[in-house]
């Protein structure tokens, strides 16, 4: 329509990233307890072993994949898009993030139940140290 401005779309890209060892110990823990069947020989001894000197070049894989994904990270925090903004949050803030969301985007008046989902990870009784 004429006289009418157009809305403009906008955006917003949220990225959540993890201290660097935790992310590369969450997905050891992943590696070697979940999907056991499609892993390789190699993959299943280096879990058996539990210890960064037996097969070394699986633990250097996940290291790798580690880098990757923050380099990954940093791309998209250094987009610049038209109308789109990027948020990194670190997941130890993640909960307390969305709680918040949650109460901002909440009908006036209404009531947002909070999730009842857990995480149902188990401990792994792997200690795994590897050299930094």
């Amino acid at each position: 329509k004429k006289g009418v401005e157009e809305e403009t779309s906008r955006a917003v890209v949220l990225t959540s990233y993890r201290e660097p060892i935790q992310r590369c110990l969450s997905s050891i823990h992943q590696l070697c307890n979940k999907n056991l069947a499609g892993r390789s020989n190699a993959t299943l001894a280096a879990c058996r072993a539990c210890r960064y000197d037996v097969e070394t070049p699986v633990w250097d894989k996940i290291v790798n994949m580690t880098l990757d994904h923050y380099e990954g990270v940093e791309a998209v925090t250094r987009m610049r898009l038209e109308h789109v903004q990027v948020l990194s949050i670190d997941m130890i803030d993640i909960n307390s993030f969305f709680d918040s969301l949650r109460e901002e985007l909440r009908p006036s008046g209404s009531v947002v139940p909070e999730t009842p989902w857990r995480n149902p990870e188990k401990k792994s009784v792997c200690s795994f140290s590897m050299p930094s």
